[in-house]
């Protein structure tokens, strides 16, 4: 039995086509009108907000109208309040070689990347023309461009190889506007007590940042290698500082119910444990006090880059602001049992370094473990969502296994 997409919803009409064969007539149509030939098209990211927008990522075998191949990221959308999408360069078909980046197919919005109708930035960023022009202090004679993640209207990261007279490995980010002008503010205040921070500079809507020294410590920890001590990295916790950068710290009873609510959209069988989840974080919200300071936002192991003698770096900053910290670390360790899940190869391995971070953490902290469990909980209900979004074979087994695992963490499991 196919695995179901994006659910009927009435207020998005359309929107459960998006995955299937409908997205994928919507993408050939498009295509079609602009001279391009679908070979082979698949959806491999769904982005679903009931009642606002349902989003499909496809990648597509292409031929041009020369005959030439080539593999095309489309995407198709249906929103709720449509937007007139800002106009793309001029130069986008000289540049990337389809005219017309956006337009309609019947329900659907639909463009070619790297336009995306909330990142006005986008093109430019994916144009190593473009940013070479903005390095012209560092003189480059050429820059070379490699898409990392890209997130629809969300975001996109780009890995940039600048050949010149001082030849350097840069990364640039590409958010929305809002986002945008939060990183710059929290870039340009952040800073760091016993760790080594990945620092930006903002380029016309392109957040720019020197490669930080060392390892991800996902690599180390996947791979094999001396990991830094769990003391080390409950050290993270506390470390940073952003004086003037304001904002509301998260609320966790929020997150939790609006989370199992797209779970019982998407993935009905898992109602009933998303919603237990819930409670028990709403419980342990009421409960249990906040250890309130700057907290990174997003931290686990892919942020944590480890270099010579153990010393640590962060990067991905542009989160950073006032919050819980416990849900910083309960962030860590629950992507450290996400991590566990999806790589069995190394699960003993990951789950043994959880193991010992929890009660370093707690330590750090002065909270007692079980205060833990239930912000571990809300982080793997978060989770649990992942593989739905990136429309992972048998997402709906896997998101319901996963939000199963939420519910023991909320009960205290290790």
């Amino acid at each position: 039995m196919p695995e179901r997409g994006i659910p009927r919803d009435e207020a998005l009409p359309g929107a459960e086509g998006l995955t299937g064969p409908l997205g994928a007539r919507a993408v050939a149509s498009f295509l079609e009108a602009r001279g391009w030939r679908a070979t082979a098209s698949r959806p491999v990211q769904a982005l679903y907000r009931p009642g606002r927008e349902a989003v499909a990522r496809h990648r597509v075998q292409a031929e041009g109208p020369g005959g030439g191949r080539r593999v095309l990221t489309i995407v198709t959308e249906v929103r709720a309040r449509r937007r007139d999408p800002v106009p793309p360069p001029s130069w986008f078909e000289d540049r990337f070689g389809v005219p017309e980046p956006v337009g309609e197919v019947g329900r659907f919005l639909v463009w070619a990347f790297p336009f995306d109708p909330g990142l006005p930035a986008l093109p430019e960023a994916a144009d190593g023309r473009s940013v070479r022009d903005r390095l012209r202090h560092a003189a480059p004679a050429a820059v070379a461009v490699q898409p990392l993640t890209y997130r629809p209207r969300r975001r996109a990261v780009f890995r940039y190889r600048v050949v010149g007279s001082a030849s350097e490995v840069l990364y640039g980010k590409v958010l929305r506007q809002r986002k945008l002008r939060r990183a710059r503010e929290v870039m340009r205040r952040v800073r760091g007590r016993r760790v080594r921070l990945g620092t930006a500079t903002e380029a016309e809507g392109l957040l720019l940042s020197q490669a930080v020294p060392g390892r991800s410590l996902r690599d180390v920890l996947v791979r094999g290698g001396p990991v830094p001590s769990p003391a080390r990295v409950a050290g993270l916790l506390g470390s940073l500082e952003a004086p003037g950068v304001g904002g509301e710290a998260p609320d966790p009873v929020a997150d939790a119910g609006t989370t199992a609510s797209l779970i019982e959209r998407i993935v009905p069988q898992a109602a009933g444990p998303a919603a237990r989840v819930a409670d028990r974080v709403e419980r342990g919200a009421a409960g249990t006090p906040s250890p309130v300071g700057t907290v990174h936002g997003d931290l686990y192991e892919h942020q944590v880059l480890v270099d010579e003698g153990f010393s640590l770096g962060l990067v991905d900053l542009d989160d950073v602001g006032p919050g819980d910290l416990a849900v910083d670390a309960a962030n860590f360790t629950a992507h450290l049992v996400a991590l566990a899940m999806a790589v069995p190869a190394a699960a003993r391995r990951l789950l043994a370094y959880r193991s010992i971070l929890v009660p370093a953490f707690a330590a750090r902290l002065d909270v007692d473990v079980r205060d833990l469990a239930w912000r571990e909980a809300l982080s793997m209900l978060k989770l649990s969502v992942g593989p739905f979004r990136v429309l992972q074979p048998a997402w709906q087994a896997e998101v319901q296994r996963r939000v199963e695992v939420a519910l023991r963490l909320s009960q205290g499991w290790s």
